[in-house]
């Protein structure tokens, strides 16, 4: 297993099997009130600290704030007692540790009841980090609870497991690559990166090449300073090496990952790209890309072999067109789609009818980040020439793509362009 990644757990209604225990609790104590909760409202309150809860109930339905605590409070003291580990969490959760995967805990929860489900069930071992409701000062959907938990691991990515949609928002602006928890009793929450409903399907996950770290486009690009880099002479005697190859220095952008709803990124040059991307450790900062997915007027999708000769997946197929960020703002970043496009494919700017960004991924095995664009063209994708960075091309109805997607080799990257791309036409449908 890849080990370049860590894994921060939520408690209720992920580590333990809580969800419809904590239901009860927020329908009695409205109840006490003559008050009648519901599940959207429960979900909606699924999250934050319980301070902040009371508060928020007091104030909708105007009920006594102390007599609501209390009952609150009460109701939660014995919660703990009998409440059961998810089934599945504790081997994963051996299974992880056993693998050298470093592991957290982020919840809203007070000390004591985290402590006193590690101890009955001896977790503690198991986790470097423990971050309870009590460490921060804002609660869910405020990230500082993930923020927290992520400082204290040192892997450029960071898994996050979440039961509410607040936690998935919480993870998303700390540049926690966001899994929704279903647990087959809550509907899914669209900007999760994934969701699932059992431990088993956690792993698969953890596993994949390529991660969908941010979905959609909510995010916004921020240049940080690049500091000193220690490497700077390694960067420059391999540069050396390959002069031979009449290389040109030019451009890049170095992305550090994701933090606040950021993406952080400094400008670069291609030596230290090539440096890096020769490197068998684990080097942060990485390369950041830009990828598209061309549809055409009539839904074709445009795919392409790439040429024996590319560095990074020879003879796979892709979704192009792709290529490396020369400049920081994100308007810049997405205008860098249209060069690739005529570059790779011959489609000029004037044939595409618009563009929407999906989504950041990152690929473990190709070392970089890339942003995500859909690329909606005016005209047939028969049109397209694609130039030696590829072998051969396709243009394939949904169908046809389906049918290939067995039969061919296609960059993970690939497949998560898809997924994202059929999300936004079924929208506008």
């Amino acid at each position: 297993m890849d080990k370049s990644f860590s894994v921060i757990f939520d408690m209720d209604g992920v580590l333990v099997n809580t969800l419809q225990a904590l239901f009860d609790i927020y329908l009695n104590s409205l109840l006490n009130q003559g008050v009648q909760g519901n599940r959207e409202e429960f979900n909606e309150m699924n999250g934050p600290h319980m301070d902040d809860v009371v508060s928020i109930l007091s104030l909708r339905h105007n009920l006594d704030k102390i007599q609501l605590k209390e009952d609150f409070s009460q109701l939660h003291a014995k919660l703990y007692d009998r409440a059961k580990l998810t089934e599945g969490a504790l081997s994963l959760i051996k299974l992880l540790r056993q693998q050298g995967i470093q592991l957290a805990i982020a919840s809203s929860a007070s000390k004591a009841n985290i402590f006193k489900i590690l101890a009955r069930y001896k977790l503690a071992q198991y986790f470097a980090v423990i971050i309870s409701g009590e460490d921060v000062i804002e609660a869910k959907p405020n990230p500082e609870l993930y923020l927290k938990a992520k400082s204290h691991l040192n892997t450029a990515l960071v898994f996050g497991i979440d039961d509410s949609p607040l936690g998935v928002i919480s993870m998303r602006s700390a540049g926690v690559c966001p899994i929704h928890f279903l647990n087959n009793e809550i509907p899914p929450y669209a900007p999760s990166s994934y969701h699932v409903n059992t431990m088993g399907e956690l792993l698969p996950i953890f596993e994949q090449h390529c991660v969908l770290l941010y979905k959609g486009d909510n995010f916004s690009v921020t240049e940080i300073e690049l500091v000193n880099n220690k490497n700077n002479k390694l960067i420059g005697k391999h540069w050396q090496s390959m002069c031979n190859e009449k290389l040109y220095n030019g451009k890049a952008v170095l992305c550090h990952g994701m933090n606040y709803s950021e993406l952080l990124v400094s400008p670069s040059d291609y030596k230290t790209v090539l440096f890096i991307l020769s490197q068998s450790v684990d080097l942060h900062p990485l390369p950041l890309g830009v990828s598209g997915v061309v549809i055409d007027d009539e839904g074709n999708i445009i795919t392409a072999q790439r040429a024996s000769e590319t560095t990074q997946y020879p003879l796979y197929w892709e979704l192009p067109p792709s290529g490396s960020v020369e400049t920081i703002d994100k308007s810049s970043i997405t205008n860098h789609i249209y060069q690739e496009l005529n570059e790779e494919l011959n489609i000029q700017k004037q044939h595409v009818d618009f563009t929407k960004i999906l989504g950041v991924t990152y690929d473990r095995i190709a070392k970089n980040y890339d942003v995500l664009i859909l690329i909606k063209l005016n005209y047939s994708a028969n049109n397209s020439k694609i130039n030696n960075e590829y072998k051969d091309i396709k243009i394939l109805n949904s169908q046809q793509l389906e049918s290939e997607l067995t039969k061919c080799i296609f960059t993970p990257e690939s497949h998560i362009k898809l997924y994202l791309t059929r999300e936004i036409l079924n929208e506008n449908r």
